[in-house]
């Protein structure tokens, strides 16, 4: 999920404008000031700046579009989409990452296009369009593949591991956990180094590998316990307490199980 909105108008930065710095005779100047605003806007969360945040971003949207500035007016979607994901807004998150991926594209800004093909495809993955979703995701691999760009590789790895997941495919899935796990695990990131073992435990769990997925969900619930991040570490505990019981360690599973339900708890 994206976590941050996009203030980059094109390949520059928005600079702070008070009303002072702009002339009302450069209208881009205006939009771009419109940008700015919207975006502080936004960021300080829900309430009584959204309606106007929101109206004065889609303006300077349609400015830049009717002035054939495809970078600017991309960008303006992907904070729309973003606004509207965070939302659970997924019908016009949808709409706005396409127009940003179409526009983008239309300004022949590459990476940028990948970026709205990987927040699109993201969407379409929650809604249960998994077709395209590893359709768009393969895209933007393909692309960050012929730029040797390897963080970004093993981003859309997570993810496809995740579609290939949700369609059953469990062998393309492992395959990408795997490939994502190891540059992880070598760039130390501890974060998406349990998210691939936890990805690769549950795989490993769906087909019944009960041995092999126990020590991929041990040590992913020791990170997200560490981290604090509680449902990641509840469900771990769910998914051993199911591999003790298949392993007749029942004493095991009753303990996990109910140390699953103390996190749930307190969540």
């Amino acid at each position: 999920m994206p976590t941050r909105l996009h203030k980059q108008v094109g390949k520059t930065k928005v600079a702070a404008m008070s009303q002072s710095d702009v002339s009302p005779e450069n209208p881009a100047q205006l939009a771009e000031a419109s940008v700015r605003r919207a975006v502080d806007a936004l960021q300080q969360g829900a309430g009584q700046y959204d309606g106007s945040a929101v109206e004065a971003m889609k303006q300077a949207r349609a400015f830049f579009n009717s002035q054939n500035l495809y970078a600017q007016a991309a960008t303006c979607a992907m904070n729309l989409g973003d606004h509207f994901w965070k939302k659970e807004d997924i019908t016009r998150a949808n709409d706005y990452y396409e127009a940003a991926r179409n526009e983008f594209a239309l300004a022949d800004l590459d990476r940028q296009t990948a970026d709205a093909t990987m927040n699109l495809a993201m969407v379409l993955w929650k809604e249960g369009d998994l077709g395209r979703a590893r359709t768009l995701y393969l895209e933007a691999l393909n692309f960050f593949t012929s730029q040797s760009l390897d963080h970004d590789m093993a981003s859309v790895k997570v993810s496809l591991g995740g579609v290939h997941e949700s369609a059953g495919e469990h062998d393309l899935a492992l395959a990408a956990y795997r490939d994502a796990l190891a540059y992880y695990e070598k760039h130390d990131n501890a974060k998406r180094v349990d998210q691939c073992r936890a990805g690769i435990g549950r795989v490993l769990l769906y087909d019944d590998k009960f041995d092999d997925a126990e020590p991929y969900f041990t040590a992913a619930s020791t990170g997200f316990k560490d981290r604090e991040e509680t449902k990641q570490y509840g469900d771990c505990l769910v998914a051993l307490a199911d591999i003790y019981h298949a392993q007749g360690r029942n004493d095991d599973a009753r303990r996990t199980f109910e140390e699953a339900r103390r996190v749930f708890a307190i969540k």
